[in-house]
């Protein structure tokens, strides 16, 4: 099944919210960056969009998705699972309601793609391989419930923000937490997050926080090895207004698997800061989704 753009897009962020992005920095920036993206996003219910909520994909109440199915759709369509930043909550708060991350998996079903929006454990003394055996859990879920979702199984994306990208990093390079030994995934999508690849690090990241792992600790979790051993298409992107260390591990993580004869696509995306790169996602600013959208089209 082909996946189509919907027509009528500016591939470009709209000046008004890109001089906001300018003016809010590198940081963390949830209300703006809502305000501004909230009223060009639809409301429930999503028209053409089927919203199946609070699956249980795992054991512990936290571990639940959300289903997101194209309606009238023909075969079976390609799935894309998302896996948001922050904490890892997938149902939003605040006057901009669950617009924020349902906005990506509605995007993926405009698109001809079922979406699955995963909430991952985290918090003080949760493992660092977690949120990584928790998207095992969430590859697992979707291959004993195709009667659920209706998509592919051998057409699986898999996409990670912030946290969320470490996370699926984690999953990635850590071939010992496949389901059955096998990816599972036919391309990936890494975006603005904090990746340990140690020994590797980034000039500009900040300094340790008390009861961080210790050097010794990060290099024995590090994901370079099992990136650059990575067989799968990869898109690796930040934003231009990042973090600046988000950024600089972004790089070298292109650079690193680049020399091991995987290079990864990467982007920057141009006015963007770490927030809005995602919201944005679902709406007329294609200048995110029409990228990621290419490459998941590219992948064969």
């Amino acid at each position: 099944m082909a996946l189509a753009l919907a027509t009528g897009a500016l591939a470009q962020v709209p000046p008004a919210i890109a001089q906001q992005n300018r003016e809010i920095g590198p940081i963390v920036e949830n209300p703006r960056t809502a305000a501004a993206y909230g009223p060009l996003q639809p409301n429930e219910p999503y028209a053409g969009v089927t919203v199946l909520r609070n699956q249980q994909y795992a054991a512990i109440p936290r571990t639940i998705l959300d289903v997101f199915k194209p309606t009238g759709v023909k075969g079976k369509p390609p799935i894309l699972i998302f896996f948001p930043g922050g904490p890892g909550n997938i149902h939003g708060t605040g006057p901009q309601g669950t617009k924020f991350y349902d906005n990506i998996l509605v995007w993926g079903a405009k698109n001809g793609m079922v979406g699955l929006l995963v909430q991952r454990e985290s918090g003080p003394g949760t493992p660092w391989d977690q949120g990584a055996k928790n998207v095992a859990q969430a590859l697992e879920w979707a291959q004993k419930n195709p009667s659920i979702h209706g998509g592919d199984l051998n057409r699986i994306y898999i996409w990670g923000h912030s946290m969320g990208g470490l996370t699926v990093s984690n999953y990635l390079s850590h071939p010992e937490l496949y389901p059955a030994g096998k990816v599972t995934v036919k391309a990936a999508v890494l975006s603005s997050g904090p990746y340990n690849i140690a020994p590797y690090k980034a000039p500009s990241a900040p300094a340790p926080a008390a009861g961080a792992p210790t050097a010794e600790a990060l290099l024995a979790q590090s994901a370079l090895p099992g990136m650059r051993a990575l067989k799968i298409p990869v898109f690796v992107n930040s934003a231009e207004i990042d973090p600046p260390y988000l950024v600089e591990v972004a790089h070298e993580l292109q650079d690193e698997m680049c020399m091991a004869g995987n290079c990864p696509r990467y982007n920057r995306w141009k006015d963007h800061g770490h927030i809005s790169s995602m919201y944005s996602v679902g709406t007329t600013d294609v200048s995110v989704s029409k990228p990621v959208l290419d490459f998941l089209r590219s992948v064969r």
